[in-house]
């Protein structure tokens, strides 16, 4: 059977010029040539997609100032919505505020019609899109001859026509807002407030501007992640589980388009020509900060359906990845810039989470029990090898909205202990009717007006232990052990309440009553339905160190306590020998001090102290002799104090970070500190060579809130 030809068209194609002998050739002819091999060329390109293929990053440049900041944009290549190849040859500075001035002459290669240049920009506050698009223009002249006057030159023209690149600045309003959520509302008061806090900081100092500081870098961050999330049209695309099937009334889903950059392509701002490269947000003092993978986009090819773009495009697993890229690339700027870390949560700088993210932790970064803080966490260990895979499932799954969080699991490699990956976890599905059969009695949950306490008690850092009832641990080593455990929480009135065990991975399940399998050290309780109050959480196991915090319980929340218990070195019920008064303080860096005197009767509970703002753990670890005596420390306090909460595995010192020895304290500036909301000792450092031949009346040296009389 032969096949049929339907219809044949034309109309819209691309025109060329045919060629034959004894025709007359014109610059018009050669020009609609050029223009023909470009519509190809553009055609492949749209093909291909929009975005960045590689380069064209941005950052500050040497010579940026305040009042005339300049970003460095590196050598590189995109493709626009139009199909042009935008080539950027090499690096380039890029002023961001410059004088008006007259443009050379297009060369006509790009013939979209561009609105007028921007007189000034970034004159006002408000956030702006750098953006790069297609130039062209003429270099070189060329001999022009006369068709009436044969091979006489009667003129010149321009001699070749060269592409290149031409940079933009283009507003990005925050208003009007797009849903009920009003982030952009939200957004809009931030900025006011950040505003005017950068008006007060000339005239602010010491603490005080400090303070201020702080107060800004806190609006910056929860700008700059709303701003960006506005891009990724995260509120717009939460509405769409209420009904995956909508269309609009072109039979298309109205998630065609979302997001700040296409409202800003509807209202004219955006161009198809333009290629955003990175978002900036500018203030009266100059950029406040600066953000690629906010606008940031890889090559996206064109949608194949209308209807289920989430599904079956590429744009929003891009903007997946861009995402992730976006939250690191922030968290690492404020690892940079910040210098209380220790101090920062989540809810406090962030509106939304991605689905899946590092976080730094430890001596560089941030502290996890703090940066996790009221939210939902589950702590497991993970093989390190499976870490890719965490992270690409999750670009399959929406952004975390911190407003209504859900759960998270923090996976922690047991051979890095400086990073910790969260990934968003499924919330509880609501059952609308039980089951068919006898209702079983369900176990005590959190709700709204009560709070839960998840307990991990650690040995993993336990090599051996004497004794025969002793166990042996190692890092990676389950082992299933009979230990008198005991792991509860104290209320105000001393009522306890037990915990229960928890399995942490598939097949470690109770094994007696009082039989537990630690999985690398560590053995998970949890205590739930608590009423909101105060709490002293205890951990007690056979061979250890008892542990103990005080902790603060809130409605709806789930507090994260971590024990690191420590082997017992004494008697059952053996008198405790006072310690040394004084401590060696050389350790401590930058090697400032000498000796370290504990002041005992300043002893309190729960750390920390509620007029501590600025105070961080020392991070260098004590030599042994050291690290024995805080032991000895830890051990007296417990015996003169059994109410005293103490985590013996997690005491440390604690020194005001603008504290130095050249300063003089009026008030504590350093503590004995035992363990996250336990006991603590202010102590006095001696810088080296300043040791006093006898002893001192603290209350001479200046140290608030102690009695008179108090020696050392």
């Amino acid at each position: 059977m032969n096949p049929t030809e339907l219809l044949t068209t034309l109309t819209g194609g691309i025109q060329s010029t045919n060629f034959f002998n004894g025709r007359l050739l014109t610059a018009e002819d050669l020009r609609l040539e050029q223009m023909a091999h470009r519509q190809q060329h553009q055609q492949f390109g749209q093909a291909i997609g929009e975005g960045i293929v590689y380069g064209l990053e941005v950052a500050s440049a040497v010579s940026s100032t305040a009042p005339r900041p300049v970003v460095r944009v590196t050598r590189g290549l995109a493709l626009n919505r139009n199909g042009e190849a935008v080539a950027l040859a090499a690096d380039v500075d890029v002023a961001l505020v410059r004088a008006p001035q007259a443009l050379a002459t297009e060369a006509g290669g790009f013939t979209a019609c561009m609105p007028a240049a921007p007189q000034t920009p970034g004159i006002d506050v408000g956030f702006y899109l750098l953006t790069v698009r297609p130039a062209s223009g003429f270099v070189g002249q060329a001999p022009m001859v006369g068709l009436s006057k044969p091979g006489v030159a009667t003129g010149c023209g321009s001699n070749h026509t060269v592409e290149g690149v031409k940079f933009w600045l283009v507003p990005l309003p925050l208003a009007p807002s797009e849903t009920p959520s009003g982030l952009r509302d939200q957004l809009v008061q931030l900025a006011a407030q950040l505003d005017t806090q950068l008006g007060q900081l000339p005239f602010r100092s010491g603490l005080a501007a400090t303070q201020l500081r702080r107060d800004i870098a806190v609006n910056i961050s929860k700008l700059r992640n709303g701003v960006a999330h506005l891009c990724f049209g995260t509120e717009t695309l939460a509405t769409f589980s209420s009904d995956p099937l909508a269309q609009t009334t072109e039979a298309t889903s109205p998630y065609l388009a979302y997001g700040a950059l296409d409202a800003l392509r509807q209202q004219g701002g955006l161009t198809t020509s333009d290629v955003p490269l990175a978002l900036l947000y500018w203030t009266g003092p100059g950029v406040q900060c600066m953000d690629m993978w906010a606008v940031r986009r890889r090559l996206i090819q064109p949608l194949v359906d209308a209807l289920w773009p989430l599904h079956v495009g590429q744009r929003r697993l891009a903007e997946a990845e861009a995402m992730f890229v976006q939250f690191q690339q922030q968290l690492l700027d404020m690892v940079h810039l910040e210098d209380n870390l220790s101090s920062i949560t989540a809810v406090s700088r962030f509106r939304y989470l991605p689905p899946a993210g590092y976080v730094p932790v430890g001596t560089r970064g941030f502290n996890r029990d703090t940066f996790f803080q009221t939210l939902d966490v589950e702590r497991v260990q993970v093989d390190s090898a499976f870490l890719r895979l965490l992270v690409h499932q999750s670009w399959f799954l929406e952004p975390v909205d911190l407003t209504a969080p859900p759960p998270l699991r923090l996976y922690e490699a047991p051979d890095n202990a400086n990073y910790a990956l969260f990934v968003r976890e499924e919330r509880q599905p609501q059952v609308s009717q039980p089951p068919p059969g006898p209702t079983p009695t369900p176990s005590p949950t959190p709700t709204p007006s009560t709070g839960q306490i998840d307990i991990d008690v650690d040995v993993s850092e336990v090599r051996a232990l004497s004794g025969p009832a002793s166990p042996s641990f190692t890092q990676r080593t389950r082992l299933k052990v009979g230990l008198d455990i005991k792991v509860w929480a104290e209320d105000e009135l001393g009522n306890e309440h037990l915990a229960q065990f928890v399995s942490t991975r598939s097949g470690l399940t109770i094994l007696g009553n009082r039989d537990f399998e630690f999985d690398r050290g560590i053995a998970r309780f949890t205590i739930k339905a608590l009423p909101p109050g105060a709490y002293t959480v205890r951990a007690r196991m056979k061979g250890f160190k008892e542990g103990s915090q005080k902790r603060q319980l809130q409605a709806g929340q789930t507090l994260h306590v971590v024990f690191k218990l420590v082997p017992e070195t004494k008697t059952p019920g053996g008198k405790v020998d006072p310690p040394p008064t004084i401590g060696k303080g050389t350790w401590i860096g930058p090697h400032w001090y000498d000796k370290i005197g504990p002041i005992e009767k300043g002893l309190k509970w729960p750390w920390p102290p509620e007029e501590i703002i600025d105070f961080n753990p020392v991070v260098d670890p004590p030599p042994e002799d050291v690290g024995d005596w805080l032991q000895s420390w830890g051990d007296w306090v417990k015996q003169q104090y059994p109410d005293a909460p103490i985590n013996p595995g997690d005491i440390g010192i604690y020194i005001a970070q603008a504290h130095t020895p050249d300063a003089t304290a009026h008030n504590p500036y350093a503590y004995l500190v035992f363990g996250a909301g336990g006991a603590y000792i202010p102590v006095v450092l001696t810088p080296v060579d300043r040791t006093l031949d006898r002893s001192v009346s603290v209350t001479k040296g200046g140290l608030a809130g102690l009695m008179p009389g108090h020696i050392l």
